[in-house]
């Protein structure tokens, strides 16, 4: 068994994990590329599998995701029992921050009609990029994520009757 590096208990999980973390949290946010520090800092949000439950992450390692103080979680989760959803660094119209596995109600204007066209969108990360992967069908299909204007509506967990889509 592992020793806290805070306190030098034994205990897992310890209950300073949040001291052993600030070195992860600090790699995060306050990286150094290239010479210069990162403009971005990294945050997450869980989805506890068996609680039902979505919560900000403090940090996370190979074992285990760290909450930010959560009445309802008071051991760190296993990696396999959440699933994590990575920020995008963008807001919605109402300044609500943007997470994969959201999902937005956004919409375009067409261009040939003037129409304005709304649609819903779940937030991924493909290939290196976050997009909005189209609910329901278009012929215009998914689209990059700083594309879409709109609002978040839920997210993939809590609010699924929203992925039924228009035929």
């Amino acid at each position: 068994m592992s020793r806290c590096s805070y306190c030098m208990q034994g205990v897992n999980p310890c209950p300073h994990y949040r001291h052993s973390l600030l070195s992860v949290y600090f790699l995060l946010s306050n990286s150094i590329i290239g010479g210069s520090k990162m403009s971005r800092e990294i945050k997450f949000k869980a989805w506890h599998k068996e609680k039902k439950l979505l919560f900000d992450v403090f940090g996370f390692d190979v074992n285990h995701v760290y909450p930010y103080e959560n009445e309802e979680i008071d051991i760190p989760p296993k990696r396999d029992e959440v699933k994590l959803m990575q920020d995008t660094n963008l807001n919605d119209e109402n300044g609500k921050r943007i997470y994969e596995g959201y999902i937005i109600e956004g919409g375009y204007l067409n261009p040939l009609t003037g129409e304005f066209l709304s649609r819903k969108y779940v937030i991924e990360y493909d290939k290196g990029l976050f997009r909005g992967k189209l609910i329901g069908h278009t012929p215009y299909g998914d689209t990059f994520l700083s594309f879409i204007k709109g609002e978040v509506i839920g997210n993939i967990y809590e609010d699924k009757y929203l992925l039924e889509g228009e035929k």
